[in-house]
């Protein structure tokens, strides 16, 4: 079995280069579902056919599974500096915690609802808004959304237009930097495969 990771459920030492090749093609594999997820969230939302605006919450429940699994690969070959770079601007721009706590809390929702929840006190957010309506802070919690002026916040948290504009410019970066990181990669499995069987 391959899980999304990459990795199989038995995995051997020989078996590293394949796997970070398959973290490299989930990490492309992801970002672009992240954006692609993010779009059909827009067209819900932009939907004046009230039976595709029932989808609204189905569609923000695949938007947040695709982001968190797009950072987690992302964070999985940081090992170059560029995806360094990418981390931080993610962090900066959505909140590298703000993605993890809405994504958890919406997959563990009954243990948060009995207050059993491993992060129960962050279950509420204060939208981080400079509006005169959230002048008083208003809590949300992380299975909620809210929509004020231009900024429509999922879990209270995460800002889906600003997410949705950075997804796409760094695609482009995360796709190119994939390619190149592969290539090297295949080249090494060659090179290794080479050197395990010279007589081939």
């Amino acid at each position: 079995m391959i899980r999304f990771d990459g990795r199989s459920e038995v995995c051997t030492e020989k078996d590293n280069i394949a796997y970070e090749i398959s973290i490299i093609n989930n990490c492309v594999l992801f970002c672009k579902g992240a954006v692609f997820q993010g779009k059909r969230l827009l067209e819900s939302l932009n939907a004046r056919d009230d039976n595709f605006r029932e989808l609204l919450q189905l569609e923000e429940e695949f938007f947040v599974f695709a982001l968190d699994r797009a950072i987690f690969h992302i964070k999985m070959i940081n090992s170059k500096s560029e995806f360094n770079n990418i981390i931080q601007q993610v962090n900066e721009n959505i909140g590298l915690e703000n993605v993890k706590d809405v994504r958890d809390m919406r997959t563990h929702i009954d243990n948060y609802k009995n207050k059993k929840g491993r992060e129960q006190k962050r279950f509420f957010a204060s939208p981080d808004i400079d509006s005169p309506i959230f002048r008083n802070k208003p809590n949300i919690d992380a299975t909620s959304s809210i929509m004020i002026d231009k900024h429509y916040m999922i879990g209270g948290r995460i800002d889906f237009y600003k997410a949705l504009e950075l997804l796409e410019k760094i695609l482009p970066d995360i796709e190119k930097l994939c390619q190149s990181r592969r290539f090297e990669l295949v080249k090494l499995q060659r090179k290794k495969k080479q050197e395990d069987s010279p007589n081939e």
